[in-house]
């Protein structure tokens, strides 16, 4: 999976919202903050992911659809088994405005 989230400037930690802090259960909020935290080209493999997390894959699921459903998660299917994510509610505008400019344009 590719991560896509803006790190301009790279930093060694990660500032989170406070309305994620509020809105979402603490497994999600913990799998959200390791997402953020994640390099681009780091293996964001469901499987690996549930390790890092030591989340049970059940658990793991469940906070990843409440992150989707919150709209702190898109996933885009790349090919395959290899899917983007896009972190956080200003990188998912970003990527939704581009999405309808492209569709727009054709």
């Amino acid at each position: 999976m590719i991560n896509y989230q803006s790190r301009n400037p790279p930093n060694d930690f990660t500032m989170l919202e406070n309305e994620a802090l509020f809105s979402l259960s603490a497994d999600a909020y913990y799998l959200y903050a390791i997402l953020r935290n994640l390099d681009k080209d780091a293996d964001n493999s469901t499987k690996v992911l549930v390790r890092r997390t030591n989340l049970n894959k059940n658990a793991f699921q469940q906070a990843k659809n409440e992150l989707i459903n919150k709209g702190w998660l898109e996933t885009k299917k790349l090919y395959a088994n290899v899917f983007a994510f896009y972190i956080g509610k200003e990188v998912i505008k970003k990527y939704k405005h581009i999405k309808k400019t492209r569709k727009k344009n054709s």
